[in-house]
This record gives structure tokens, C-alpha cells and sequence, in this order.
């Protein structure tokens, strides 16, 4: 018992370590096989495989088996397949097989069969080089196959000294009995002698980087984002925005405005500091009093408001609700309610249609489809390019978690985390996954234009250009204003510096306006807890603990709701190398076998 244990166990070790055993068949032989191949610029080959077959026993025709995959790559494309005879096609373990003959028919003797197909490769992943590499006859006939003609067309010149043939079982890399001639273009030759069964004859050309185009569709990529890109341009410089206008100097800001009004017309939008401002403007008015006691900031009511402003009511009323003084730390996540009722009234329809053309928002959709549309087409496009669906996905993940944010003016802080977000994820996402570095750098380029333009359409009415003008003009004074000009302006108003801080803090320009009055005595009055107030306390002042005021007091809570909704370059593998490659190493071929 010991002994048949042994046996089998030994056959069994036998069994698994044994080369591989092919199984072969003597029911037919291939007596010619001529192939003609025509390599198209766009990396794609026009096959013509015309192979005669002698059947030795009745056998109703060939199963033809043609890979769409290797080590190199994946999803090769079969189309415009014709053959001479019936036929019927499947597809199995990464392998198209065609079955041709009629299954109430038998044949013996010889018989030709034409085969026509046109085969596509992914795009090539290496940048470097490009190459062709194909097995001429694959690996996977049953038979032998004698008289093997070959030709192979080039779309253009390259190097002769880099043709390398190779045959035999997979792996080898004979060649002494493969015979060729080159004339321009155009490689002619035959294997001198009959072909084993599972035996291969693979060509490799190693060729230029860029050898291979896809033409006008591969340039689609780059153009479709180009043109979308333009037209987005046109509509935003013809429709979106104001025709530039002199403006002359004014010495106060527009008549009946405050500090948020001119934020909202000067930016277009109603932002957070435009809000804050408010409160300085509440300030210089001795409504409220800032008070510095160590690293706490408190504000202090004065008195009760009694001005006709309804956002400055809602402002100050919000501040002291529970208190006469409040802790600036105090109002964080409990003070946005109120920051959000102001960006309400002053996003109402009315106010908005008094300043802002209102097909605006018309204009932003057009643009936003721009961007879909670009990726729409690129979807079309998976055929000829490979990740032209990740493409869609990623770019299509950038514009919708912007859509529910393109029309309101709300959560500033969320819209920029997720922008910047998406923009990270998309340029990393595409720089790993992609192919071509310039459609990367082309198509990221059009993408910021395009949202550019859609977050830029700002086109006002007539009045409001009106008042944008007067407000440019203002600004444009409080930059270049002389100090004697300052001099004037406080003998005449003693409090005129601290009625124009809230404006130039919303305009960006509170250190250069400062700086304006260094050397000019200011009153302090009740603006500020200090009694004196020189130059470089206001800078600290505006600086720092306005910045803190506004970060605190916009903070809000994520669980608030709101109460408004507001040209490639491809290959037939992706070998690094510029080696002479192996027999059965290459794209195509296959085998089959009688049936």
C-alpha cells in the first residue's frame, strides 16, 4: 500500500512540473497564409488575413480566435470585420472568436478563407516611445502552416534599423528564418519553412516618440474645451460684464449708500466683511463702542439705534439681544442667524434687479453647460480614448459640487474648501491617471477660464454701473488723496475719518487709508476703549481685531439651515524598452482551429 502511495504520488509531482502539453490536431493543415497589414496614423491596423486551410477529414470550417488583450494592454477594439463566409462571432476570456462555416455543411480538401477587421489598441502608455508590435501569426494554432507571406504598411517614414521578427514557441527570439525587404514604407517577407503548431511570428518596430497621432478626433480634447472655452469668453465680455467707463474723482462715497451697500456694488456680491463693516460703521456712528480688556474684545451699546437703515437695525439689535455689552468670543456660532437674515434682504429680487442685469443667471447656465457639454462630447469620445469616461467623472464631480453654490452667496468658507478640494483631486487624479500631460494642462486651463467667467458675470444696470463708476472714482480718491486735501476734509468734518473707515475696509484699502492720516490729530470720542488713538493702534485695530471680529462673528454651525436657497500619442503596447522583443510578445494574432 506504501508503494502505490509512493507511485502516485510521484506521478502526481510528475504531472505538475512537466512542461506544457499542447494538444494537436491532424485534421487539417494551413497550406498559405498571407497577411497584409495597413498601420493607420491613428494607431489602429487594417488586417486582411487570407488563409487556406486542407482538411484531411470532414470538418465544417475554422474557429478563428483573436485577442483583445495582453500584458501590455487591455480592451483592444475589433470592427469593420468581414469574412467570405458565413459566420458567428462571441466573445470569451478577453478573445473574440469567430466561427465560420455552416453547421449543415461539411468540407474536405482545401478551402480559403478572407478574413477583413480592423483593430484598435488603447492609447500607449508610455511617453516616451512609440512601437509596433504585433504577432504576424499567434501562438494558438493547433496545426502547422506552411507558404507564410506577409506585408505590412507603414503611415510613415521610420528608422529600418529598428525591424525586429521574431518565431517559434513564446518567448523565443529566433529570426534566421524570416525573410524581408523594405521599400519606403512598406515591409514584404515570408518564413522560410513550415511553422510549428503553437508556434508564433511577431514583428516589433521600435518608432519615434509621437509617431502615432488619432488625428482630428484625438485633437478633439484639446479643441472642444478650446472652442466651449471661447464662446464662454464672449459671453461673459458681451453679456456679463459693463463696457469700461472714465470715472472722475469723488470725494465721498454715493449719496444714501453705507458701507455694505457699496461692498455689494463694488463686488457683486454680499460678503462676509461687507456684513462686519456694519459694525464700524455703527462705530463711527456712537451707536457702539469697542472695548479692549486684554485678549478679550467686548462691544459696548451706547445707545439704542435709532437710524432708518434696516440692515444696520438688524446688525446692532443681533449684537446686544441678551446683553448692553457682549463678548466678542460670545457671538461665535450663534451671530450667523443674523449675518444670514442681512444677506436676505440684500439678495432679494428687487434689490438684486435694481442693480444686476437679470439675465445674469441665464448667462451662468449657458457657461455651465459649456463645461458639462465638453465632457459630454469626451464621453462620446471612449473609443478612441481610452480614460475619456474618467475624464467626464472627475470633471463632472468639480462642476456639480459647485452647482448648489453658483447662485448664492452664502457659506463663502465651504465654497472655497470644496473648490480647492475638487481642484486638488482633479489635477492629481488626472496627472496619474492620464496619458498626456499638455491635454491635462490645456483642459485644467479651460476649466479655470470657464469658471472664472461664471463666477464673474456681474453685468449691472444702468444705475448700478452709475454707482460702481462713483465708487471707483472714490476709491481712486482715497488712494491718491494729498494730506492737505485730508486736512481740509477733517476741518470741515472732525469725524470724517472714521465715516470713510467702513468704506475703505470694504474696498481693501483700510492700511493705505490709515497711513493717509499719519500726523493728523484724530478724535477718538467714544470709538475706542484707549483714549488716545494714534496711527498705529487703528492699524492693529483693523488688522487684527477686526479680522478676529469677523472670523468669529460669521462663524456658523454646519447643522444651520438657511432660510433661503439661494493630440495623443498611442501604440500597439506599453513596453518602456526599445528591445527586439519575443515571439508571441506582441498585440493580435491569436489562432484557432477546425471544427
Amino acid at each position: 500500500m506504501k508503494k502505490i502511495s509512493k507511485l502516485i504520488c510521484f506521478f502526481f509531482f510528475l504531472f505538475l512540473f512537466s512542461p506544457k502539453v499542447y494538444a494537436y490536431s491532424d485534421d487539417y493543415v494551413i497550406s498559405k497564409y498571407d497577411i497584409n497589414i495597413n498601420v493607420n496614423e491613428n494607431n489602429s491596423f487594417d488586417i486582411i488575413e487570407k488563409i487556406t486551410v486542407d482538411f484531411k477529414n470532414e470538418k465544417h470550417g475554422i474557429i478563428r480566435k483573436i485577442p483583445l488583450q495582453n500584458e501590455y494592454h487591455d480592451n483592444a477594439k475589433i470592427s469593420n470585420l468581414k469574412i467570405n463566409e458565413n459566420y458567428t462571432k462571441s466573445e470569451e476570456n478577453k478573445e473574440l472568436q469567430l466561427k465560420i462555416g455552416d453547421e449543415n455543411k461539411k468540407i474536405i480538401g482545401e478551402k480559403e478563407y478572407i478574413i477583413k477587421y480592423n483593430y484598435k489598441l488603447p492609447i500607449n502608455k508610455d511617453e516616451y516611445n512609440d512601437e509596433f508590435y504585433f504577432n504576424i501569426i499567434g501562438d494558438d494554432w493547433d496545426t502547422t502552416i506552411d507558404n507564410i507571406t506577409f506585408k505590412i504598411t507603414m503611415p510613415k517614414d521610420f528608422d529600418k534599423n529598428e525591424i525586429y521578427f521574431t518565431y517559434g514557441r513564446y518567448g523565443s527570439t529566433d529570426s534566421e528564418l524570416i525573410k524581408y525587404t523594405v521599400n519606403k514604407n512598406v515591409i514584404e517577407g515570408s518564413y522560410i519553412g513550415i511553422l510549428d503548431s503553437y508556434n508564433a511570428i511577431t514583428v516589433k518596430i521600435n518608432l519615434p516618440n509621437k509617431y502615432f497621432s488619432l488625428g482630428f478626433i484625438g485633437n478633439l480634447p484639446f479643441i472642444i474645451p478650446i472652442i466651449l472655452t471661447l464662446i464662454s469668453i464672449i459671453i461673459f465680455l458681451i453679456k456679463g460684464t459693463n463696457k469700461r467707463k472714465s470715472y472722475p474723482v469723488e470725494y465721498f462715497p454715493p449719496k444714501g449708500l453705507n458701507s455694505l451697500d457699496v461692498s455689494y456694488i463694488y463686488k457683486g456680491k454680499i460678503s462676509n466683511k461687507g456684513i462686519v463693516s456694519l459694525l464700524i460703521c455703527l462705530v463711527s456712528k456712537g451707536y457702539i463702542k469697542i472695548i479692549e480688556d486684554g485678549s478679550e474684545i467686548k462691544l459696548q451699546k451706547l445707545k439704542e439705534y435709532s437710524g432708518r437703515n434696516r440692515c444696520e437695525r438688524i446688525f446692532f439689535e443681533g449684537l446686544f439681544s441678551e446683553s448692553d455689552v457682549v463678548l466678542v468670543s460670545s457671538l461665535k456660532r450663534k451671530f450667523y442667524p443674523t449675518i444670514d437674515k442681512i444677506r436676505k434682504i440684500k439678495q432679494n429680487k428687487t434689490t438684486q434687479n435694481r442693480y444686476f442685469e437679470k439675465n445674469n443667471k441665464k448667462y451662468k447656465i449657458v457657461i455651465l453647460i459649456n463645461m458639462i457639454l465638453s465632457f459630454v462630447i469626451s464621453l462620446l469620445l471612449e473609443a478612441y480614448l481610452e480614460n475619456a469616461q474618467l475624464i467626464l467623472l472627475i470633471w463632472l464631480l468639480l462642476t456639480l459640487t459647485q452647482v448648489p453654490f453658483l447662485f448664492t452667496k452664502k457659506y463663502t468658507s465651504i465654497k472655497i474648501c470644496m473648490g480647492v478640494f475638487c481642484f486638488v483631486f482633479l489635477l492629481g487624479a488626472t496627472f496619474i491617471l492620464m496619458e498626456n500631460i499638455n491635454v491635462i494642462y490645456i483642459e485644467l486651463v479651460c476649466l479655470l477660464i470657464m469658471y472664472l467667467c461664471l463666477k464673474n458675470i456681474k453685468k449691472r444696470t444702468e444705475y448700478g454701473n452709475e454707482l460702481l463708476n462713483k465708487i471707483k472714482g472714490f476709491k481712486k480718491f482715497l488712494i491718491a488723496v494729498e494730506k492737505d486735501k485730508l486736512e481740509a476734509l477733517v476741518d470741515e468734518n472732525p469725524y470724517y475719518f472714521y465715516d470713510i473707515l467702513p468704506y475703505a475696509y470694504v474696498l481693501g484699502i483700510t492700511n493705505k487709508y490709515i497711513k493717509k492720516f499719519e500726523g493728523i490729530a484724530l478724535k477718538n470720542e467714544n470709538f475706542y476703549s484707549n483714549d488716545t488713538l494714534d496711527f498705529n493702534q487703528m492699524s492693529r485695530l483693523m488688522d487684527d481685531n477686526m479680522y478676529r471680529i469677523n472670523r468669529i462673528i460669521t462663524s456658523h454651525d454646519f447643522e444651520y439651515k438657511p432660510t433661503e436657497n439661494y493630440g495623443y500619442s498611442s501604440s500597439s503596447s506599453s513596453s518602456s524598452s526599445s528591445s527586439s522583443g519575443y515571439s508571441g510578445g506582441g498585440s493580435g494574432g491569436g489562432g484557432g482551429r477546425a471544427w
